[in-house]
């Protein structure tokens, strides 16, 4: 039994990364406003935006600069944000004469893949690593990077915060029960107290900011678990029993 529910907490917690997989491109996408608004943020530190026309290295036959990107076998069915697209290395941004060499494996795309080719006006967005630029979004115009900016943080604004704010709370519940279920695998059988709802959130904040590393993209998870945990700890708190002090979490 207890094999059991080890692995029911680690089914739990592996759809709680499924959850949080949409924020993982919040933060790119707020530290891409802040540079397209031309703003001194730490947050925007090492951004770069450029625009220019991309060319293949000399070595390099390719027919266009982009692939399509190729969703893996744990993606989420329902896509949310902008079309993605693979910038293999062996692409060169020429800007005012100069070659830079460009890549990315999530390209934010403001039109399908096919649509870009080599020799034609493009603009980026991305982060400087030393003469090479991790490309983040491409589009035509700083225009079209600035929509780009906006569908990757949508999840923070209205309409697109409830989808956020829903995907938070999920995120959380599958946090208390594989938590929960861990406990079970412990052999406890006491009920769970109020430190309970703390040890849940604590793994899922570990887990989310371990996985995604921003606090932008962790601004949902952050809020709705401090209030359910809240909520959660309240209620454990009135179902306890006095005489049963073992009964901590």
């Amino acid at each position: 039994m207890r094999t059991f529910y080890v692995c029911l907490g680690l089914a739990l917690f592996l759809l709680l990364i499924l959850c949080l997989q949409p924020f993982r491109d919040v933060a790119r996408g707020r530290a891409a406003e802040y540079a397209l608004a031309g703003a001194s943020s730490p947050l925007a530190a090492g951004i770069i935006v450029a625009e220019g026309t991309l060319t293949p290295s000399p070595d390099v036959r390719r027919v266009g600069p982009v692939e399509p990107h190729l969703a893996g076998p744990l993606a989420l069915p329902v896509t949310l944000g902008p079309q993605r697209g693979v910038l293999p290395p062996g692409s060169l941004l020429v800007v005012d004469g100069r070659a830079i060499p460009v890549e990315g494996s999530r390209v934010a795309l403001a039109d399908p893949a096919a649509h870009y080719v080599y020799d034609h006006p493009v603009a980026l967005y991305g982060q400087q690593q030393g003469d090479e630029v991790e490309v983040w979004g491409l589009a035509d115009s700083r225009a079209g990077l600035r929509a780009l900016a906006e569908a990757e943080t949508a999840l923070l604004r209205w309409p697109g915060l409830l989808v956020g704010l829903a995907l938070a709370i999920v995120g959380y519940t599958l946090a208390v029960g594989g938590t929960y279920a861990f406990r079970k695998a412990l052999a406890r059988t006491d009920r769970p107290g109020p430190r309970f709802a703390a040890v849940a959130l604590a793994l899922y904040l570990l887990l989310g900011y371990l996985l995604l590393g921003s606090a932008w993209a962790m601004l949902w998870p952050t809020v709705a678990g401090l209030v359910l945990t809240a909520l959660l700890a309240w209620w454990l708190a009135g179902r306890s029993q006095p005489a049963r002090p073992s009964a901590t979490w």
